[in-house]
């Protein structure tokens, strides 16, 4: 692996770290305005708001528009550019499902998965290889597949049981869940509203300067629903971005139990990794 595809494997690794963070769910950016409005301090009663919306039930589905751009310092060429369309249904305590269709912008080339958790294991399915490969939701999460089953999904699962439950106490009680939180984990947030695409959101902005990272989002103020999800990721190698549109995300309560469990198919080929298929992508 090249040493830029394990900056990539690093900026995943962020994710999974930002899963464990009780108080900054992402909000939303739908599209980088031409001009960035100051940003100032933020409305931490609207991200309470966003926090009971996002995880007002266990379980949720939600569609997804992801697009991930890879730019390499000192080359002229393109920014490389992986587009992928989910279908997740999740519930909290690590498990999901998730349909994908992977492509990179310029080629032809279409990958299709069905990636499963129990909340332990993982699944990558490749039902046109008739191929699957297993390993566990730890290992999973700071590889190159978690950014495209969305950004989201790493969020929403990450959050323990007690944890949204205790979010929809505080709500149901009339207090803010954001107050509960240690001042340090809301100290480095920033936000403001902005006009995109008609629409105004009030964006979150999160910075990891030492890391080289920052974390946005915009939520739309009257609802309080999360629409995007942006990361980006500095390194010495080149910029990763990640954007996650969010075309709906709902409480869903009717789910089988065979929803996060997975059967292999028959005549199905167990393999070692399906890693270097999406590798592929990008090299």
């Amino acid at each position: 692996m090249s040493k830029f595809l394990s900056e990539i494997v690093m900026a995943a690794m962020l994710v999974s770290l930002t899963g464990n963070v009780h108080a900054q769910i992402p909000s939303t950016p739908t599209a980088t305005p031409s001009t960035l409005p100051t940003a100032t301090t933020p409305d931490l009663k609207l991200l309470g708001k966003a926090m009971g919306v996002f995880w007002q039930g266990n379980r949720a589905q939600t569609d997804s528009q992801i697009v991930m751009t890879l730019q390499r310092k000192g080359t002229k060429a393109n920014p490389i550019q992986i587009n992928a369309t989910v279908k997740t249904i999740a519930q909290t305590g690590e498990q999901f499902r998730s349909e994908l269709t992977v492509s990179r912008s310029g080629s032809p080339l279409k990958i299709t998965y069905s990636i499963v958790c129990d909340g332990k294991n993982v699944w990558m399915y490749r039902p046109d290889k008739r191929q699957y490969a297993q390993t566990t939701f730890a290992e999973f999460k700071p590889q190159f597949h978690s950014l495209l089953v969305g950004l989201s999904t790493v969020f929403f699962v990450s959050m323990p049981e007690s944890g949204r439950k205790s979010i929809v106490a505080e709500i149901a009680a009339g207090v803010n869940p954001v107050k509960s939180l240690p001042p340090d984990q809301t100290a480095s947030l920033q936000g403001n509203m902005r006009q995109v695409e008609g629409q105004n959101l009030y964006v979150y902005t999160f910075d990891n300067k030492d890391e080289g990272s920052s974390f946005s989002g915009y939520v739309q103020p009257e609802t309080g629903i999360l629409k995007q999800i942006e990361l980006i990721n500095n390194t010495a190698e080149g910029e990763i971005k990640v954007v996650e549109k969010i075309s709906s995300h709902t409480t869903t309560t009717n789910l089988s139990t065979k929803t996060f469990k997975f059967s292999p198919p028959p005549r199905t080929k167990k393999v070692q990794s399906l890693s270097n298929d999406l590798l592929q992508l990008i090299q």
